[in-house]
């Protein structure tokens, strides 16, 4: 058993590839093309002959998981059938790897896994587990190889565990939990389960396991964003398996990542790969230059030095304090050039630099407008048509086409609801309290009656004056919407809003998650029709930003705090508005169905605070 060696379109449309044009204002939503330069490497183990439990598919799935990743450009280590000793060399110098070379990285384990005491172990192939606290010292701890992640600092990881089967010990010992443990990525890494944490996964009786199996169709598809790859194979386990195997992401990234990137993003890394390697040559011509003419400037001054031992006492003083002066100025010419070199440098670089922004302006640039509007109501018709589908196979056409679209919220949810009217039985995710290494995971909570009833007070948050109170009451509920005091008020099942007691009517829109985990993004377009006339278009960006207590006067909740910025645009009773928007609320859907609080802050183009207000829950009443 041995192993061997082996954004600047960040606002790209969700499942459609296009850029986003930039608004006057704007914050750049685009990074860089450092991720696609960067080199990517890869540790892949497999191990399937265990002596207790064997398995039939892990080093098939770890074989063909290291030729799809070589095949997209990844340095690949493959491991088979590996001890605990081979496994932690092998990730020992994986991660050292990484601090090397400031690589992606990306971890695939297949094989057996298990949990103790809230913290997931990969076994290897040579453990003789008496008692199932042996684990800690016979395991390898996922939680080591995320600190070796850590200190490596690279900027980019993906950890992949197909390793949920059953119990790995067989029928000598018995686990206390199934699977394997919610954990919440660290920043910038995607982290995967086979399968939703605390349950199982079948090993499968064809060449791959069924997570694998999929995962492997979608790596290389190509323009294809890391999220979305898992998204689509998360839909395609779970209908293949009847919700029986339900894949789970927990992703702290904050950049856009693609297996196969898009032409034009592919082609701006290799140019500025190129400068790159163009800068390095010249520095490196520029180093030995300068080590030429210190070699040349040492033998002449060797050879004055000679000259000058042969002259006598009077001519040698005169020769020295002339080679002093002459040296004097030496230096002090050269310390010019070098600072003539560096300010030519520094301001070569600030040109190139300025040279790339504007090129990688121009590139999130070339999309028109007319085409973001025409994506946008191809869209929007798309999911007009689907949203009350009682079949799934349109609602699941939708999510492979648009895995992080503006209604994939929306259509799960409904995909949800059918299928279980078909007699799905899904799993759910075992998320626990008291699990020190996360904070949960809670899906949203649909189960509106008519009667339920939600109170807020709003205050101005800069004057801190109370504004007003409002009570929402149930009054109606639909396949689709909820309707609030006779049709004053109007959301979606999630709670998304629709309809305000004012007149202003939203089209379909997502700012409310279907499951509340921390690290979640998405985004979300919708138009917005004011009572006053007109029309503007709202584009937001929005993530699960952290999970904390929060006290208003209904009482104390552990809530979600949702972040959304973004942009508004368009015509209000003929006048042009231009407005960012800065938005965050608190759920709590374990408890309470709508938002704990909320907070609008809201700028004109002209910097001027237009909207500044806070809403707390005073009461509420559920069935």
């Amino acid at each position: 058993m041995r192993w061997t060696r082996r954004r600047v379109l960040r606002a790209a449309l969700a499942g459609g590839g296009v850029a986003l044009l930039p608004r006057a204002g704007a914050v750049a939503q685009g990074g860089g093309t450092g991720l696609l330069r960067a080199p990517k490497v890869a540790l892949v183990i497999g191990n399937s002959r265990y002596q207790q439990a064997p398995l039939r598919n892990p080093v098939n799935d770890a074989n063909g998981i290291a030729a799809a990743l070589k095949s997209v450009g990844f340095s690949v280590t493959l491991g088979l059938e590996l001890g605990r000793s081979e496994m932690r060399d092998a990730i020992r110098a994986y991660t050292g790897g990484l601090a090397r070379s400031n690589a992606v990285g990306l971890f695939y384990f297949a094989g057996h896994g298990a949990q103790l005491a809230w913290r997931n172990y990969m076994i290897p192939l040579d453990v003789e587990i008496g008692d199932i606290q042996e684990l800690r010292e016979q395991g390898v701890d996922v939680n080591s190889l995320i600190d070796g992640i850590r200190k490596a600092g690279n900027p980019m990881n993906i950890i992949i565990l197909d390793a949920c089967r059953d119990n790995p010990f067989g029928s000598t010992r018995r686990l206390d939990q199934k699977g394997l443990s919610q954990l919440d990525a660290p920043p910038g890494t995607l982290l995967a389960y086979a399968t939703a944490p605390g349950n199982t996964a079948a090993d499968g009786e064809d060449a791959h396991g069924l997570y694998t199996e999929h995962l492997l169709r979608q790596i290389g598809v190509p323009e294809a964003k890391v999220e979305d790859v898992f998204k689509r194979v998360r839909l395609a386990v779970r209908r293949q398996s009847k919700g029986l195997q339900i894949p789970w992401e927990s992703t702290s990234l904050e950049e856009d990542f693609w297996f196969v990137p898009p032409q034009a993003l592919a082609a701006l890394a290799a140019e500025e790969a190129e400068r790159e390697r163009r800068r390095e040559l010249a520095l490196l011509e520029k180093r030995r230059a300068e080590e030429e003419a210190e070699r040349n400037r040492k033998r002449e001054l060797a050879l004055k030095e000679a000259q000058r031992v042969t002259e006598e006492a009077e001519r040698k003083r005169r020769e020295e304090q002339a080679l002093r002066e002459a040296r004097l100025a030496e230096e002090e010419a050269a310390r010019k050039y070098q600072q003539e070199l560096a300010l030519r440098e520094k301001q070569r670089a600030q040109e190139e630099a300025e040279r790339r922004r504007e090129r990688e302006q121009a590139a999130v640039r070339k999309p028109n407008a007319a085409l973001v509007e025409r994506l946008f109501e191809e869209e929007l018709a798309i999911w007009e048509r689907i949203k009350v589908s009682s079949e799934p196979g349109p609602l699941e056409d939708y999510l492979m086409r648009y895995p992080s679209g503006r209604y994939s919220e929306l259509a799960q949810l409904r995909l949800d609801q059918v299928l279980a009217r078909l007699g799905e039985k899904k799993i759910e995710i075992v998320s626990a309290p008291e699990n020190p290494y996360s904070k949960g995971t809670v899906a949203a909570n649909t189960a509106y009656k008519v009667g339920d009833y939600y109170a807020y007070r709003e205050w101005d948050l800069l004057t801190k004056l109370e504004l007003k109170r409002r009570k929402r009451v149930v009054t109606e509920i639909t396949d689709t919407e909820v309707i609030y005091n006779e049709g004053r008020f109007v959301t979606d099942l999630l709670g998304n809003q629709l309809r305000f007691g004012g007149g202003a009517v939203w089209s379909p829109n997502q700012t409310v998650p279907t499951e509340f985990t921390v690290g979640r993004r998405w985004k979300t377009r919708f138009r917005v029709v004011p009572p006053k006339g007109g029309g503007t278009i709202v584009d937001l960006e929005l993530r699960i930003a952290d999970r904390e207590s929060v006290t208003v006067l209904a009482g104390t909740f552990n809530a979600y705090r949702i972040e959304a910025q973004g942009w508004q645009t368009g015509m209000v009773a003929g006048n042009y508005i231009n407005n960012s928007w800065d938005w965050k609320t608190w759920y709590a859907p374990d408890r309470v169905r709508q938002p704990v609080a909320y907070e609008w802050f809201n700028r004109n183009h002209f910097g001027r605070i237009v909207r500044a207000a806070r809403n707390e829950l005073v009461e509420f009443r559920q069935s």
